[in-house]
């Protein structure tokens, strides 16, 4: 079962069509680092692809929709978390 998946995910990433990219620069890990959001299709089967880029270094995820609607869920609540923490840091240094 691990196989299959992975050569599926093998397959996604080197196949489909790219419908839309978005790549954020990480300037805190280094210069040429970014992560970029890859939204491919393939058979008309929407997902995602999360990639780490860096140079030398390449790390790819395939995720079917809900899996990536399951990561931005978490992603936002840890964003509104270091939000509050951010604003309750710069309340206790002034």
């Amino acid at each position: 079962m691990f196989f299959k998946q992975l050569l599926k995910g093998i397959g996604r990433l080197a196949s489909g069509e790219t419908i839309r990219q978005i790549d954020t620069p990480v300037p805190s890990v280094g210069s040429n680092y970014k992560i970029s959001l890859f939204l491919k299709t393939k058979d008309k089967i929407p997902y995602v692809v999360l990639a780490l880029l860096a140079p030398g270094n390449r790390q790819y995820c395939v995720m079917e929709v809900d899996e990536f609607q399951s990561l931005f869920t978490a992603m936002a609540e840890i964003r509104s978390d270091a939000t509050r923490l951010s604003q309750a840091s710069r309340v206790e240094g002034e």
